[in-house]
């Protein structure tokens, strides 16, 4: 598909082999590029999940200068189709340039694929607004926040946040917590089973362990992956996945045992990883996927100085309804309590199912 613009010849195609180099060194040479725009994390949800990678590139003279990355992901159970940019993201642009000529390219495209899919919805997150969107029929939702801070040296972090930050990192170092990064596939084991019990004590589904397996083995060998662990009397109770790349170091996920919380894990597993990402050079601190509605853990986050910020989440009803995030984390009151009581094995067998198409 190819149309003649005032800034040249500008085409749509789905990425193919022969394109990947050149898709590659555009994405590389993005200032606002995020781990989810490239390679590794398509590769990780295709072998963790099975998702169906459909990216879009569009060309301007045979040079890319805009992509769309797509996932075709299938309901587990049902025979249902939805087309998602960068699942288990939010607070990173899908889109890199300011190209608008070829955003809208891409998604005319993209919506004419999800309507010969008859996929559900189409979905498009970014951290930037986009109204042009709303006049094509896609409604915005705003369901998740990203609480991020500034990463400056080591003392003027420590005075950004809370007092009763600086106490608990304290506190855990006296009790004889000790963080530290590890490289044993068996700590990342003990992470999940860890994970596992909470989050059926939150009455949610627990992401598949393969998706966690996924990154340590494409992102660990590039340094961009780092498993912190926080032992006390030799014994992990609790410990966090962090990724680093681009300047900036993300939380994507930190469990701990309940009988652990009074020794302050999860304070001592952010400090180590804020110091971590001075050490590396990093300029910002991303403390990970919030709901609003979790004013608790939302204070927590801002208390280390973080300002938090809110993506777009963009929906195209095309065959189906779209789902409403805020509902996951804030409803569901019953399905909850049920989930609490299941059996361990039905809970560790149906949930990375469900996980599937929650992502």
């Amino acid at each position: 598909m190819s149309t003649a613009t005032p800034h040249g010849a500008l085409s749509v195609e789905p990425l193919g082999a022969e394109g990947e180099d050149a898709w590659r060194a555009f994405v590389q040479a993005q200032p606002r590029r995020s781990l989810y725009n490239t390679a590794s994390w398509r590769d990780i949800l295709r072998r963790s999940y099975g998702f169906e990678p459909v990216y879009l590139v569009a060309l301007r003279n045979d040079r890319v200068v805009e992509s769309l990355p797509l996932f075709s992901i299938r309901h587990p159970l049902l025979r249902a189709r939805k087309l998602v940019s960068t699942p288990f993201s939010g607070w990173y642009s899908t889109f890199l340039s300011e190209d608008r000529e070829a955003k809208q390219a891409l998604v005319a495209r993209a919506v004419q694929m999800a309507r010969d899919q008859r996929a559900r919805y189409l979905e498009i997150r970014t951290a930037d607004a986009l109204p042009w969107l709303e006049e094509l029929g896609f409604v915005v939702r705003r369901p998740l926040c990203f609480p991020e801070l500034p990463l400056q040296d080591r003392e003027s972090n420590l005075k950004r946040m809370a007092a009763a930050h600086r106490r608990a990192i304290r506190r855990a170092r006296a009790q004889g917590l000790v963080v530290s990064r590890s490289d044993r596939i068996e700590d990342l084991q003990a992470f999940y089973r860890i994970l596992q019990d909470l989050f059926q004590g939150f009455g949610s589904p627990a992401l598949k362990y393969g998706y966690y397996e996924a990154m340590w083995q494409e992102l660990g060998p590039k340094d961009e992956f780092a498993l912190l662990v926080a032992r006390h009397a030799d014994r992990i109770v609790g410990a966090g996945v962090f990724f680093f790349y681009n300047g900036k170091v993300i939380y994507k996920n930190g469990v701990c045992t309940l009988e652990s919380l009074p020794l302050r894990p999860y304070n001592a597993l952010l400090w180590h990883a804020l110091e971590m990402g001075l050490e590396r050079g990093m300029r910002h601190y991303n403390l990970g996927a919030t709901s609003p509605a979790d004013t608790g853990l939302l204070r927590f986050k801002q208390q280390w100085g973080a300002e938090p910020k809110e993506p777009f989440f963009y929906y195209l009803p095309v065959a189906g309804r779209f789902p409403e995030i805020e509902d996951y984390f804030d409803s569901y009151a019953w399905q909850k309590a049920v989930w609490r009581r299941l059996p361990r094995p039905l809970v560790d067998w149906l949930g990375p199912r469900i996980t599937e198409w929650v992502c």
